[in-house]
Parts: structure tokens; sequence; C-alpha cells
């Protein structure tokens, strides 16, 4: 039965992937497979994937479970993500993003080497990702901001991405998503804050730096590879402020939302917390208020504008939310299987040394991500394995947790059916192949550095 669990895992993993290389519509290829592989379980188990909130008949709670995919993913990354779609189209038509370019490109002008840029990008955005914890939110908003000027200065689409991409794949911080749904199954009396100053931030540390350096060097192979990037600034495209034809007060409209983002929370203000949906569609607002008072006689063509926001929301829901709804019927049908579970089974019980049985289940954990995108998948059918190898060898269970988070962490980086990768590739117009395989390396240099500060701090 075990065997027959993990081919089956492996067979959903081969389907998955023939049809992205066969390039075959990918919302109907995920719900597609995992419609069909769940209503075969279904039948098979007698068990209905609702759980007790079944309908009455196991087959029609496999429709129900897509439709309340749907609706999850509408409200949750996905209006996250269409507001944010919207505010970068707007900015685009009001010409704020283009000042934002401008003046940021203007001291990178000094910067030779478009790939120096990209790791100190990458350094930026892992220090962003302290606040700005949910990876959606995150990558949106260096859409707006960093891609563009990663872009003007020389970096290829492709690159830009895959370095937004590394970035929000960096899980630290005492309000890290992925630390908060790891530490309570491995380690539940752990406080999250004492696990972050005393664990998580002492391998970040050396890891983002190492990453910084890793990552373009193997971002300038890949580009010269593929002959996309000589490798020489070009900065042809950036015009003037004056060319440009907003006050250049206008360049700080696209950071209004990390501004509220960050002010607005318990690193801030702290009384008060925003959502980024909030902060975003506040910035909106105040960007339309600063349209009509500078050129007051235009009010009719200044609200006409505003219909690029909405216009790209609608554009934002057919091809990224409904892939995230997609992409959690396959998830389902992964984890219904339990091939995962087996295999870390099989691992837990071959008596390897400890650190390496916790690199293994750690790469497990990651890969699973890869297939599934979900994080809290790898987090459940993982973390009970930690926490027992944690307790078998009288290793702390907190300790434990850190190759595991740092790696599902990263797997979001290297999933194809990931939201924020959806989202980054989408928004970026470039290959979400192209930009995943930029970072397989970046990881496994962050992971080694992970297990070598494992084994020599703990």
């Amino acid at each position: 039965m075990a065997v027959i669990k993990v081919l089956c895992t492996l067979i959903l993993v081969a389907a998955l992937l023939y049809a992205m290389m066969k390039k075959m519509y990918v919302i109907t290829s995920l719900m597609g497979i995992g419609v069909v592989t769940l209503i075969v379980y279904s039948l098979l188990t007698g068990a209905s994937v609702m759980g007790d909130k079944t309908c009455g008949n196991i087959i029609l709670d496999v429709f129900e479970f897509v439709a309340a995919s749907f609706t999850s993913a509408f409200a949750n990354p996905g209006l996250l993500i269409v507001c944010l779609v919207g505010f970068s189209a707007y900015m685009k038509e009001i010409r704020a993003s283009e000042m934002l370019v401008t003046l940021a490109c203007m001291p990178l002008k000094r910067i030779k080497s478009p790939y120096v840029i990209c790791g100190i990008a990458y350094v930026i955005g892992a220090i962003v990702k302290l606040a700005i914890t949910s990876p959606s939110g995150f990558s949106a908003l260096m859409l707006i901001t960093m891609f563009p000027i990663l872009v003007a200065c020389g970096v290829n689409p492709v690159t830009a991405a895959a370095t937004i991409a590394l970035a929000q794949g960096t899980d630290w911080g005492p309000g890290d998503m992925g630390s908060g749904i790891c530490l309570p199954v491995t380690s539940p009396d752990t406080l999250l804050s004492d696990y972050f100053i005393n664990i998580n931030l002492v391998a970040s540390v050396p890891l983002i730096l190492v990453t910084a350096v890793v990552a373009p060097i193997v971002y300038r192979f890949f580009d010269r590879k593929e002959g996309l990037q000589t490798g020489e600034q070009d900065m042809t495209a950036i015009r003037s402020r004056k060319d440009v034809g907003v006050p250049t007060l206008y360049a700080v409209l696209p950071l209004l939302p990390i501004v509220f983002v960050l002010l607005f929370s318990k690193f801030g203000v702290g009384t008060v917390v925003m959502t980024t949906q909030g902060a975003t569609i506040l910035s909106f607002f105040i960007a339309i208020v600063i349209e009509l008072i500078r050129r007051p006689k235009e009010f009719t063509q200044n609200i006409a504008k505003t219909g690029e926001y909405f216009k790209s929301m609608g554009t934002a829901f057919s091809n990224l939310v409904c892939l995230v709804a997609a992409a959690s019927c396959f998830a389902k049908a992964v984890s219904s299987i339990g091939g995962f579970a087996v295999l870390t089974d099989m691992v837990a019980d071959t008596g390897f040394p400890a650190g390496l049985l916790i690199a293994i289940v750690g790469i497990l954990g990651c890969l699973i991500v890869v297939i599934s995108s979900s994080y809290n998948t790898a987090a459940y059918t993982f973390g009970p394995s930690v926490a027992s190898i944690a307790s078998s060898y009288g290793i702390s269970s907190a300790v434990c947790t850190l190759p595991l988070q740092i790696a599902i962490g990263f797997g979001r980086i290297l999933s194809p059916i990931n939201a924020s990768n959806l989202l980054i590739a989408g928004t970026a117009n470039v290959d979400i192949l192209k930009m995943i395989k930029r970072n397989v390396i970046p990881f496994l240099c962050a992971y080694l550095v992970t297990m070598v500060v494992w084994f020599i701090a703990f």
C-alpha cells in the first residue's frame, strides 16, 4: 500500500509536468488532474474530501471542494492580488511608476553591472520581507516598485522577476508566516519571538549574504546561456524628470502601500494595524485626489483613468486568482494520496544521524511545496516527524524546526503553481519555468548555509 501511494504521487507529478511541457492551459490542467484524482480517491476509500461538511455524496463533495477552493482563493489571497495589480496599473497610467524608476536609476547609473544591482535588490527585498510577511503581498509590492527599476537598469525581465521571487522565499522575522505555521506543529511551547532571535536570525543573516553573492553569478550564467543579457547596463530607456511630465513627488505614490503597511503595523504605530489590501486602496484614493488637485480642469479624464485599476483587477482574477484556486485542488489531491508522508516515515526509520535526518526531511518538505504549493501540507506532513526526531535524539525541537522552515519557505520560489510565483511571472510576462530554474542553485546554497550554521551553532 505504501509503495502504491508513492507511485500515485509520482504519477500526479508526472502528469502536471507533462501538461506544462505541452503548454496546456494551466488552470484547467491543474483543476482537471486534481478533480479526477479526488474522485478516484473518494471511490476507493469511501471518504469525503469535505470531511464533516459533506453534502451527502462523496462524488459531489469533490465539486463542492472545488467551489470552496475558488471561494477561498477569491477572498484571500485573491483580493490582495487584484488590489495590488490594479494599483500597479493605475501607477503606470498616471506615470508615477515611471517617475519612481527615473529617480531610482539616477544613482544606480554608477553601478555598471546589472547583476550587482540584482544582489543589492535581493538584500533590500529580504529586509522588507521582515515586515511584509505575506508572500503574495510582498511580491505584488515589489512588482510595483522594484521590478521596473531593475528592468530599467539593464536587468532582463526574467532575471528581475527571479530576484523578486528569491527575496519572497526568504522567510525570517518575528512575524514570519512560515515560522508561525511550523512551530505550532514541531515545537508548540516555543514563542515565535524567541525562535526568531535565538535560532532563525542566527542562520538567516549568513544565508542572505551568501545568497546575495551566489544569485547574481547564477543569473549571469543563465542570461548568457539564453542570450537574454549581455551584462551591459542599458539606460537609454530612462527619461529625464522633465520628459516624464509629472511632478517629482509622484515617485512617492507607488511606495505608499509599503509605507502604510510598515507604519501601521507592530513595527510602527502598533495600536493601528492595516492590511496590505486596505493600505493599497487608501494609496489608490490618495493618488486620485492628487491627480484631481493637480489638474482640476481635466476632472472627467482623471476619473476615466481610474478605470485601468478595475480593468486590471478583472484580468488578475481570470489569470492569477483562478490559478490559485486550481492549484489548491491539485494540492488537495497530493496530500490526500499521502505519498510524501510515506517517504517521511521511511526516512525517519533509517537510523541516520540527527543532522542528516533533519536535512533530508527539510528537502522533502521543500519538494512537497514545489509540487503542491501548500505550506500547510508540508508543515503538517513533516512537522510531526521533526518533533519525533528531536525527541529521539534529545535535541531541541525548535532548533530542528529551522531547516524545515527555511526549506519550505524557499520551496515557494521553485513551485510552478505557487500563487506568488504565478503573480510574479504573470505580471512580469515571463516564462515561469525560466524564472524558477534561476533560483535552484541559490536555494541549494542557502540551504547548505543553513545546515552548516545548524551544525556549528546548535
